[in-house]
């Protein structure tokens, strides 16, 4: 099967939706989420920056604490079971993954509230183009209800059965804004190269050629000469064959080499700037000329701070407000930090750090972790020497002295 031809209409990618990858399209009041979409299925960096977050988001698993602060491990808890299974058709990963992919993608998502005689039943995610907001006049309480097309009908939402998480905007009105609107321009450019490259490509990789013919052709003989370079010079069959010209004809070269025009260093200089707009290291997409061990781990360091333990916070936050208030024994929707790709490392540094402590005892090292006691053994102090109770070793003090 033939994929690419010659006489095969170039056409543009369209979404369901009728909409062309057009990135700088985001940039106008008028822009859809459907311009969105697009643009996410079109440009691999975005595509990728969106799905790395969501993927390092949902895989950090919430956990329910009482109002002591400790987690709530009763797996028929409401609540517990809520969040590992919000709705019929997904589990806690796969819902948390979609949710935050809107987030990435339309800059807003919405999560809407499913209740049965007051209590809580289920939670399902809403594509951002299916919800309108109603909007007041009022500044303090901007959005009055939630309009949600469910295809076959139209229903509305009140404030307090919707979630919504969203990006900030600087005209602040209410509905986030999507990182691609910063990086459109660089989503542009980088999907021209790609467009020019294709292009080169069927051309046996050359540039725009000009042709000097000593006399004019008639019509007919302009249309015969076209179609002959067309089949014996353009095209990859045709790679690395010799154009021969005769009758003082002369082929010469209009545009620039992709060498020329630097386009790979272009390419990779607009990708950063993609992932930049997303809070990703550019080792992380597939910059690899800084990728090494050392830098790929402090990379993944920073993303975990800077990036997903933020957009973590975030989405805490989204519930509790919401969705906690319902369970009277439930006060906080969190995580454990050791749980966040790229700081296993850190925990494994404290944990050698407070080791090295000899002030405190076995058991209040455990406790600093989250660990229980090991019962009277592990009051003791140790020295570094050779690690004998400090007691021993310090003349004058009663062992039973706690003064220590």
């Amino acid at each position: 099967m033939v994929l690419f031809s010659r006489s095969r209409e170039k056409k543009p990618i369209q979404t369901n939706a009728g909409f062309t990858p057009d990135p700088l399209s985001l940039l106008s009041p008028e822009r859809s989420p459907a311009a969105e979409s697009c643009v996410y299925m079109s440009n691999p960096y975005a595509k990728r920056c969106v799905d790395l977050n969501a993927s390092s988001v949902s895989s950090v698993p919430l956990k329910v604490t009482d109002d002591k602060g400790n987690e709530v491990k009763d797996e028929k808890h409401p609540l517990v079971k809520l969040l590992k299974h919000p709705n019929p058709r997904m589990n806690g990963k796969k819902f948390f993954e979609k949710v935050m992919k809107h987030l990435g993608i339309h800059g807003n998502a919405y999560i809407c509230i499913v209740r049965r005689s007051g209590n809580i039943e289920g939670l399902h995610p809403i594509h951002p183009h299916r919800v309108t907001p109603n909007f007041t006049d009022d500044a303090l309480n901007p959005i009055a209800s939630w309009v949600v097309n469910l295809g076959d009908s139209v229903k509305t939402v009140p404030v307090e059965d919707m979630i919504h998480i969203a990006y900030y905007d600087a005209d602040d009105t209410g509905i986030g804004i999507s990182p691609m609107v910063s990086a459109a321009w660089a989503i542009e450019i980088q999907n021209e190269i790609r467009e020019w490259n294709l292009a080169t490509a069927r051309n046996c990789a050359r540039p725009s050629m000009k042709l000097t013919i000593p006399d004019e052709l008639s019509e007919e003989k302009f249309k015969d000469l076209k179609r002959r370079l067309n089949e014996g010079c353009c095209g990859a069959d045709n790679a690395g064959k010799i154009m021969v010209l005769d009758g003082g004809k002369d082929a010469v070269p209009t545009g620039f080499t992709a060498m020329e025009m630097d386009y790979r260093n272009a390419q990779e200089m607009y990708a950063r700037e993609i992932a930049t707009a997303y809070g990703v290291p550019p080792e992380k997409i597939g910059d690899i000329a800084n990728k090494t061990y050392a830098n790929s781990a402090e990379a993944n360091r920073e993303y975990a701070i800077d990036t997903v333990i933020p957009l973590l916070d975030t989405l805490c936050s989204a519930l509790n407000l919401r969705i906690t208030p319902a369970f009277d024994d439930a006060a906080e929707i969190t995580y454990d930090h050791e749980n966040v790709p790229g700081l296993l490392g850190d925990r494994a540094r404290q944990l050698g750090e407070v080791n090295d402590i000899h002030f405190i005892s076995f058991n209040e090292k455990r406790e600093a972790f989250g660990y229980g006691s090991i019962g009277p053994a592990g009051d003791v102090l140790m020295v570094p020497a050779d690690l004998k109770p400090l007691n021993n070793e310090i003349s004058g003090i009663p062992a039973d002295d706690d003064s220590l």
